[in-house]
């Protein structure tokens, strides 16, 4: 039988989003205080699932699985909370975006 006229119920999995690149070392993670706040909560959300899942005695691999994936995110979000560096949007131009390093003097 095609596979065109069977349910699909594997369609509904989050699609899997590449990781964010590094920041060259040194660099600040440029970040509002909204964005910041995200971050955290982000960090709150993923160290409650990892709660969870350290709880789940159920398959070992399973869990041994999704453990390190989390304990990978939030190594690598902890990583972008310490280097981040607060900007207030209302200093800035508001006609003006910038990526990138600043501009030298």
């Amino acid at each position: 039988m095609s596979r065109a006229f069977t349910k699909e119920d594997d369609s509904l999995e989050a699609p899997i989003i590449p990781p964010r690149p590094a920041l060259p070392p040194g660099s600040p993670n440029y970040v509002t205080p909204t964005g910041l706040e995200q971050l955290r909560a982000e960090l709150v959300e993923l160290e409650a699932e990892r709660t969870i899942a350290e709880a789940n005695r159920e398959n070992d691999a399973d869990r041994t699985r999704l453990l390190t994936v989390l304990n990978g995110r939030i190594s690598a979000l902890n990583a972008r909370i310490a280097s981040a560096k607060v900007v207030d949007p209302r200093g800035q131009p508001a006609k003006e975006v910038r990526f990138g390093l600043p501009l030298p003097s």
